[in-house]
C-alpha cells in the first residue's frame, strides 16, 4: 500500500543521486560550465560556482550566501586547477549555519571541433556521428576575475 508523502518533507537533493556536470575548457584557468543537472525535488535550484586557488581549503567554501534575488544557495560548484573538484549542497538552504554536504558528480568535458558518436542504444535506434562546431557559453569560473 501506499503512503501518501508531503511534499515539503522531501524537497531538495535526491540523496545518492549522481550530479551530471558538461563543461569546456576555455583556457588553462577558465572552465565554462555549460549544462548542470541535477535530481532534486524543489520548485527551484540555486547555484553558485567558486575558483579554487591554491593555499585555500574546502572548509572555506561552506559558507552559503544568497543569489541576486535574495534566494539562499543550495548547490555551489568548486573549480579547482579548471576542473570540477567538488560540488557542494547546502541542506538547509539557510543563509547560515546550514549543513553543507559533498555529493556525487561527473564531469563530462566538451571539445569542440571533436567528433562524438552517440551510444548504442539498440538495434531498433540508429547511431549518429557529429562534431560540434559551437559551445553556448554558461558559467564561466576563472581563476582570474578579470576574465570574467
Amino acid at each position: 500500500m501506499f503512503q501518501d508523502l508531503v511534499l515539503n518533507e522531501v524537497k531538495g537533493y535526491v540523496t545518492g543521486a549522481i550530479v551530471d556536470i558538461w563543461t569546456q575548457t576555455i583556457d588553462f584557468e577558465t572552465l565554462n560550465i555549460i549544462h548542470f543537472h541535477v535530481n532534486d525535488t524543489s520548485d527551484e535550484v540555486t547555484l553558485d560556482v567558486s575558483y579554487m586557488h591554491e593555499g585555500e581549503n574546502l572548509e572555506s567554501f561552506y559558507t552559503f550566501k544568497s543569489d541576486f534575488e535574495g534566494r539562499p544557495l543550495k548547490y555551489k560548484i568548486i573549480v579547482k586547477d579548471c576542473r570540477i573538484f567538488k560540488v557542494l549542497y547546502n541542506e538547509s538552504a539557510k543563509t547560515q549555519g546550514g549543513q553543507v554536504h559533498e555529493i556525487p558528480f561527473q564531469e563530462n568535458v566538451i571539445e569542440p571541433k571533436a567528433e562524438y558518436i552517440s551510444e548504442d542504444m539498440g538495434p531498433y535506434v540508429p547511431r549518429y556521428f557529429g562534431m560540434i562546431e559551437n559551445v553556448p557559453t554558461g558559467m564561466i569560473s576563472s581563476a582570474d576575475m578579470n576574465k570574467i
